[in-house]
């Protein structure tokens, strides 16, 4: 039998609550959706029931047993990833392992629980889970579905596997393209989620066959437990007539609440730096003739002979100097050099920006072209030379006037300053190994035999071991060598060079710990994999476009960056230091209902939206991936509680420019923040108070355990006794103190009881989680039933569609997500140190700009929505795009940044005018006030969540 963990009560205690529903919750085993799902199982307890709750082992670690409430137990299982991912191990890895364990697991939980003449009532499991579904109905016994995204991200995946998949697929590549599906708002394919767009990577391919079995799942209970209110998606929830959609969100903690924790707390005391903000003021938030111009000049060529063939080579030797190399940074940097006339490569752009010296860009080929567009045009550093029509070629005179242009040109000469305090990756490779040496890391550099020899040994730092590889051009490029032959060369020496360097490390008994690679080097990444060693690559564009945003905005903010050693990285660190806060984790929840918060920089995942509207907190919406680009609709078109940025055309970057727009927008829009306040008191009504045994079941991670975790607690505050079942390393982390009476945990083994290993995929992890949990919700289901207190129905999250089979196969009816002072959570990172919530009370009143990007990092619509605070939306994947949209241009409380053509890149400007519209709009404040008073209407008595739970206890 499974190991089951309950919390202290006594003898008397024990029999009177044996007539009390049983639930078992099933939670996938990532912050995301141990949180929600912990809440809803501490709900459940409230409502009178006995909640058994089951996730990954590796989760239940990071739980404080102690503190979680009377009648909540968990039943912990392994994943096979007990001490957490290996490098080498894919999602689509883990996710196997996780279903394939957790199927197993679950079944032989039920089966327990019914030989102990305690059978479970009810199955709930979260997105993610669907073989919970299975499981449940296997053993007879019903289930529910907790889905820990917006309804119309479920709406979305249901009308693509019936009768929209055809349309969507011909034309994903099409970002414009519309969509419109019955019931919905207008859509277009940019805003559906990721895994539907030709863009979305081969990596990712097993996610749509994945959410088939969640809607197949729905075919054997049709019944879903969503976590958000019905003023908030009131289309979306009843768009499908085959689907009943209760909304029993927001499922957000409260004051006593348990959470679970998966990441390391930073030492920073930011709510002590918040408190000594202004209100709403903080974002919440990681380049021929030169004789003719007159001018002295540094002239390198390359070629001896070719210098000594030039027709006036006594004349140029008089006026500048010639040479066949240099150290061209340090030369740059003189204080003497006032252009740059190059290319226009990459490494020479950077080094040029970073020098603060303007440029005269002469491009030929590869990235050329691009980079001297983007000094031009972009940053307007500098000028690009126009060629001669008909053969291309580009005359002295043109250079004369470039030059000329480029050393008098006042603001050119500014912009270049500008950038130059911007700019700090040059020769990035050796200083970023330099960057370690000076954090006590040993580095072994290795390239090929040619460059090593450049390096002057003399100056390199102890501890600094170079390790030099043959590319097959030891003595530099012949003329009749092309780059493409180069480039194949290096790749296919350098792979085997890599991996003869990691196996003689290992050989030797010092082994590599990690591997970084640059760009050009992709082939590094599989070398890595293959040895069973994590790597990077070492690029960090992006994060320094939003850091040049949040300084630009000049106000507060609150960073969280889950990788520290990228926030090292930045080049603004100091300066970002003394303007805001940046740790490696917050409590979201916490943080966005913190007064001091004004505006949420944010993805755009589910709960993230969901958290800020029950928060009140306007929006910018940085979407990526998934659902995220419809909720950013929502949040910018139907809530209108923020903003989407725009990215820039080309590269898909979002500038620094553009966020602090839209920051901005969001912070003085008082319309935006009226409708974040309304939607944050429609949560609460939904949340308010309108004995069955219910199992709830959900996949163990944050975004679906908290939802379903805060659903159990809402229906123990209708005297529902659920069991809460999910991986043992999720309920590890819950603090069984703070569970309710009536909540009991189930937890399981989805084989990996100490978390993913780097090895692990996740989609082997899902497919663990899937098996072993089906048979363990199974085992519960049969384990109650036999024990006499079977359970009345199953709820199963999403990522849990085979909880619905096995409550079926149970003959137990499955339902395919809160805001409450008496709330569960689970927070599945590790706590850091740094005490934000003093920092935060250091700061007035809607002062700070919040910035964090998923639980993947951990803020929600639904804790936005009830704190409401404006929004920030970077959205990037899943449902991120939807729900930026949502909060832009539907609930008005928040922007989504607008990404720059080409590659995609949201940059620093950008970031800078969507914090400040978010931080200035009065009306989109208003709107984050709005809905903030709409979702505490939402839970409060009477309200609709809480009416809507209550008919789904009474319908138990």
């Amino acid at each position: 039998m499974l190991p089951v963990i309950t919390t202290t009560h006594s003898l008397s205690d024990s029999m009177a609550t044996q007539q009390k529903p049983k639930i078992l919750i099933v939670a996938y085993p990532t912050q995301g959706h141990i949180n929600p799902s912990l809440r809803l199982a501490n709900r459940l307890v409230n409502l009178g029931v006995d909640v058994t709750f089951s996730t990954s082992v590796s989760v239940t670690r990071y739980t404080n047993i102690k503190t979680t409430r009377h009648g909540l137990t968990f039943a912990p299982f392994s994943d096979g990833h007990h001490n957490g991912l290996q490098p080498t191990t894919t999602l689509q890895q883990f996710f196997l392992d996780f279903s394939t364990n957790g199927a197993s697991a679950i079944a032989e939980i039920i089966n327990s629980a019914m030989a102990e003449g305690q059978p479970f009532d009810h199955l709930v499991y979260t997105t993610i889970v669907p073989w919970a579904a299975k499981v449940a109905h296997a053993h007879k016994l019903k289930s529910t579905l907790l889905w820990c995204q917006p309804a119309i991200v479920l709406d979305i995946y249901y009308y693509y596997f019936n009768g929209y998949q055809d349309l969507i697929s011909c034309n994903n590549n099409n970002p414009t393209f519309p969509i419109n599906l019955p019931g919905l708002p207008s859509l277009t394919i940019v805003d559906l989620p990721s895994f539907m767009k030709a863009s979305s990577p081969k990596e990712e391919d097993y996610v749509l066959p994945f959410m088939k079995e969640h809607i197949d799942a729905l075919k054997i209970s049709p019944r879903i437990l969503v976590n958000t209110f019905d003023a908030l998606e009131v289309e979306p929830t009843r768009a499908i007539d085959k689907l009943v959609m209760l909304p029993v969100g927001p499922l957000v903690p409260s004051n006593n609440s348990f959470v679970c924790d998966l990441f390391e707390k930073p030492k920073e005391d930011y709510i002590e730096w918040l408190n000594t903000k202004p209100k709403s003021s903080v974002v919440y938030v990681s380049f021929g003739s030169m004789a003719t111009f007159g001018r002295p000049f540094l002239w390198v060529i390359r070629e001896g002979g070719q210098a000594g063939k030039l027709s006036k080579i006594e004349v140029l030797k008089k006026q500048g100097m010639i040479v066949s190399w240099c150290s061209q940074v340090e030369v740059l940097n003189h204080q003497a050099v006032g252009c740059f006339l190059m290319h226009g490569g990459w490494n020479s752009t950077v080094e040029a920006l970073a020098a603060g010296v303007p440029v005269v860009a002469f491009p030929l080929w590869a990235d050329q072209w691009t980079n001297a567009k983007m000094i031009e045009d972009v940053w307007k550093v500098g000028v690009k030379v126009k060629r001669r029509e008909g053969d291309g070629m580009v005359e002295g005179k043109e250079i004369k006037r470039c030059v000329e242009m480029v050393m008098e040109d006042v603001e050119i000469r500014r912009n270049a300053e500008k950038w130059k305090e911007l700019a700090s990756h040059i020769n990035p490779s050796l200083r970023f190994a330099n960057c370690l040496l000076n954090l006590g890391v040993n580095a072994t550099y290795a390239t090929s035999v040619y460059i090593i020899r450049r390096i002057d040994m003399q100056t390199t730092h102890h501890g600094l071991t170079f390790a030099p590889f043959s590319d097959g051009h030891d003595d530099g490029l012949q003329p009749t060598t092309t780059f493409h032959q180069f480039h194949s060369d290096f790749s296919t020496n350098g792979a085997s060079a890599v991996a003869d360097i990691i196996s003689s490390a290992a050989a030797a008994g010092q082994p590599f710990d990690h591997l970084v690679y640059t760009s050009g080097v992709p082939w590094a990444a599989k070398v890595a994999n293959a040895h069973n060693l994590e790597s990077t690559t070492l690029s960090i564009d992006q994060v320094e476009e939003m850091a040049f945003g949040l300084v630009e905005t000049g106000r507060p903010f609150l960073w969280v960056i889950r990788d520290g050693g990228q926030a090292g990285k930045l080049s603004k660190i100091e300066v970002l230091k003394k303007q805001g806060m940046i740790v490696s984790w917050c409590s979201q929840v916490e943080v966005l209902n913190h007064q001091a918060v004004g505006c949420f920089l944010m993805h755009g995942g589910w709960n993230s939206t969901v958290e800020a509207l029950a928060a009140g907190v306007p929006s910018v919406v940085f979407s990526q991936w998934s659902d995220q680009a419809i909720n950013a609709k929502m949040i910018e078109h139907v809530w209108e509680t923020g903003i989407k940025v725009k990215r820039r055309e080309g590269d898909g970057m979002v500038e620094g420019k553009e966020i602090k727009r839209c920051v901005e927008m969001v912070m003085e829009d008082v319309e935006m923040r009226r409708n974040a306040e309304k939607w944050r008191e429609l949560a609460r009504q939904a949340l308010s108070e309108r004995k069955t045994k219910i199992l709830i079941v959900a996949y163990p991670t944050q975004g679906h355990i908290n939802p379903s975790l805060r659903f159990a607690n809402r229906l123990g505050n209708l005297g529902v006794n659920a069991t809460y079942a999910t991986s043992a390393s999720v309920i590890r982390r819950i603090d069984m103190q703070t569970t309710h009476h009536g909540l009991t945990f189930a937890p399981f083994s989805d084989g990996h009881h100490d978390g993913l290993q780097p090895t692990t995929t996740l989609h082997q992890f899902h497919s663990d989680f899937s098996t072993n949990c089906a048979s363990a919700i199974a085992d519960i289901i049969s384990s109650t039933a036999a024990a006499g207190q079977p359970f009345d129905h199953l709820v199963y999250t999403n990522g849990v569609p085979w909880a619905a089979k096995v409550a079926n196969a149970h003959s137990l009816e499955s339902n395919g997500n809160g805001l409450s002072c008496n709330s569960l959570g689970c927070n599945l990172f590790e706590k850091p140190k740094e005490d934000y919530i003093k920092w935060l009370n250091a700061k007035p009143k809607l002062s700070v700009v919040y910035v964090s990007f998923g639980s993947m990092a951990t803020l929600s619509i639904d804790q936005a929505l009830e704190a409401g605070v404006p929004s920030v939306v970077f959205s990037q994947w899943s449902d991120q795009a939807i729900n930026a949209k949502m909060i832009e241009d539907v609930w008005k409380t928040g922007v989504k940044v607008k990404r720059r053509e080409g590659d995609g890149m949201v940059e620093g400007i950008e970031i800078k005018r969507c914090v400040e519209m978010v931080m200035e709009d009065g009306e989109m404040r208003r709107n984050a006030e709005k809905w903030r008073e709409l979702a505490r209407q939402a839970l409060s008595e009477g309200g609709s969540s809480a009416v809507n739970l209550q008919a789904f206890v009474e319908n138990v």
